[in-house]
């Protein structure tokens, strides 16, 4: 008899058979007001993004366009699509691989990454945001499982692509959410903002100059 792997989160359950794997369960909201709902370029909840777990390369450039964000990510496990609630995972959602007790898998002791699409499926997406969160993949124990509970709510990682902002609106389909910010998708990468200074600042010195 396999054992049985039992994750509450929030509002739900999510029961999943083990057979020598381990589970992701990614959430991105856990009460009304705690969370970061996947916002659209003005500010709105996305009615049912697609998103991902896995892991980037150590020295990976998050300066690159949003094809290149999502053919660097190590997948782990399947995509996922669970939203009821537009820009929210409704409930707890779950995906499995295999990482041995042994170790020797690219995920041990990884950073859980989150990969955002604003399509269905991350292939037909356009604009993307990713989160690094503060959960690693672990080995399975003696019980054949492994845990992983990447939150991706605020002070459990960072944005690393895409725009935390205020949304313009609340996440429908439930009750009511009071968030003060999102993840809003992009297909480029932003500037740091002190990239943005230094260009701006050697801007305003080139017209200076051409002035005298």
């Amino acid at each position: 008899m396999k054992k049985i792997l039992l994750t509450s989160v929030i509002f739900a359950s999510s029961v999943i058979a083990s057979s020598a794997v381990t589970t992701a369960t990614v959430v991105n909201f856990k009460s009304l007001t705690n969370g970061l709902p996947i916002l659209d370029n003005s500010g709105t909840p996305i009615a049912a993004p697609s998103y991902a777990v896995g892991f980037f390369a150590d020295d990976f450039d998050f300066t690159q366009d949003g094809a290149a964000i999502r053919s660097g990510l190590t997948q782990f496990g399947d995509e996922l699509n669970s939203f009821n609630f537009t820009g929210l995972i409704a409930a707890p959602n779950s995906t499995n691989d295999n990482i041995p007790k042994e170790g020797g898998s690219p995920f041990s002791g990884k950073n859980v990454y989150v990969l955002f699409g604003d399509e269905n499926s991350l292939a037909g997406s356009n604009n993307f945001g990713v989160f690094k969160t503060n959960t690693v993949f672990e080995d399975e124990n003696q019980a054949d499982l492994g845990v992983a509970l990447p939150e991706v709510v605020p002070g459990s990682g960072e944005v690393v692509y895409g725009i935390l902002r205020a949304p313009t609106s609340q996440p429908t389909g439930g009750p009511a959410f009071d968030f003060a910010q999102g993840i809003e998708l992009v297909g480029t990468a932003v500037p740091e903002p002190s990239t943005g200074l230094l260009t701006a600042l050697a801007g305003l010195a080139l017209v200076a100059r051409r002035r005298r």
